[in-house]
């Protein structure tokens, strides 16, 4: 709980959630548990605001379903990041708190 009234207070929201299945799937062609930035290509309307934990940003490398969990495709962060800004997305960075 504490974490989503962090999340809430950082974003400046009074409600966050997971999408429904159908809107997964209306805007970004995906099921739960498949999502994940390379779907972003999808949401032409710029349905979805992408957020992302700056220590993520530390890595060389991010990880990712491409669209199905079966998979993983491992891109290099710098290269990640060029793939969302040219789906016409802009990342949101926030701080997770460490428990």
């Amino acid at each position: 709980m504490i974490l989503l009234y962090f999340l809430t207070s950082q974003l400046n929201c009074a409600r966050l959630s997971f999408a429904e299945a159908d809107k997964m799937q209306e805007y970004l062609h995906t099921i739960p548990g498949s999502v994940s930035a390379l779907e972003l290509i999808f949401d032409t309307d710029s349905n979805i605001q992408l957020i992302i934990d700056k220590d993520l940003m530390k890595d060389e490398y991010i990880c990712g379903h491409p669209g199905i969990n079966t998979s993983t495709v491992r891109l290099l962060r710098d290269d990640m990041l060029k793939y969302v800004r040219e789906a016409m997305h802009e990342p949101t960075f926030i701080d997770l708190p460490v428990e």
